[in-house]
């Protein structure tokens, strides 16, 4: 996809739901684990109890679509996968965790 298809992508509505379904089920199969560290918590009770909440809609919705396989007709499993391997990444970058 060209940065404009991508653009376009991001800002589609129908895309923003699978984006915020995921991140719910990845939200709440972190707060279900046990030793997550804060900001991985912190990070998954915003998603759970802010589930409209643009600011991080949109950066998880734009993160997905880093992934050169995502687009329009990826499946939800493969959007799930996405998501669930950089929502940790996503809850640094928000907390400002340096390692």
């Amino acid at each position: 996809m060209t940065p404009q298809e991508q653009e376009e992508l991001a800002n589609n509505p129908d895309f923003q739901v699978k984006i915020k379904l995921a991140s719910l089920k990845a939200a709440n199969d972190l707060l279900a684990a046990i030793d997550q560290p804060t900001y991985v918590t912190h990070y998954a009770q915003s998603v759970v109890t802010e589930p409209n909440a643009s600011w991080w809609i949109s950066s998880m919705t734009y993160g997905v679509l880093t992934n050169p396989a995502i687009d329009e007709n990826s499946s939800d499993s493969d959007i799930q996968f996405t998501v669930n391997s950089i929502f940790e990444k996503y809850a640094k970058a928000y907390y400002k965790v340096v390692d």
